[in-house]
């Protein structure tokens, strides 16, 4: 358990570049393989896609113990009833584990999303937003406009489309949600 501050700066210099005094890890394994060193986070296309393998990572611990809690309460007596009926594995888990750890999953998915919308510690600390802008957020942009540029107007209109985008996003995710246990 790290903060998204020391994390970001870890994670940072693992994406670091070559250079005659070292290199990032990733970068230093590349090369090893006579791949030649990527620009993580200097180039437009793969600035994001790394911020986002590294919230990933940061993430997937708290997910698989969510799903391993899920499936520790999945009725062993269900499973054991199928097993019996002649259902194999995949039949098995279709029937009783899936069902069971639906609404887990759902959770799962809005919690995840939550954290995707709230990103900002990652990019301001990584790239600043850059480059050219490729991984600004929507709460940095707000932060930025606020704070850096004292647009006090736009930043409360910009916060404003965010909220709408997310009360809309979390609506969809609720009816996918009582859809989700009613099929349960």
């Amino acid at each position: 358990m790290l903060s998204l501050t020391v994390l970001s700066v870890v994670w940072k210099l693992l994406y670091e570049p070559s250079t005659a005094t070292g290199a990032g890890l990733f970068n230093g394994l590349l090369t090893s393989v006579h791949i030649r060193p990527q620009p993580f986070l200097t180039s437009v296309k793969q600035a994001m896609p790394a911020i986002a393998a590294m919230s990933i990572w940061q993430g997937l611990g708290l997910q698989m113990m969510i799903f391993l809690s899920a499936l520790q309460q999945v009725p062993k007596e269900l499973a054991e009833a199928a097993f019996l009926d002649g259902a194999g594995r995949w039949r098995r888990f279709w029937s009783v584990t899936f069902p069971a750890i639906a609404p887990t999953g759902m959770f799962v998915v809005i919690v995840t999303t939550v954290f995707a919308l709230k990103l900002f510690v990652q990019p301001f600390l990584m790239t600043r937003g850059g480059p050219q802008g490729s991984t600004i957020s929507m709460v940095q942009y707000i932060y930025e406009t606020a704070f850096y540029e004292r647009d006090l107007g736009l930043a409360c209109a910009a916060g404003a489309i965010f909220f709408v985008a997310v009360a809309l996003l979390t609506l969809i995710q609720r009816r996918l949600t009582v859809a989700t246990e009613a099929w349960q």
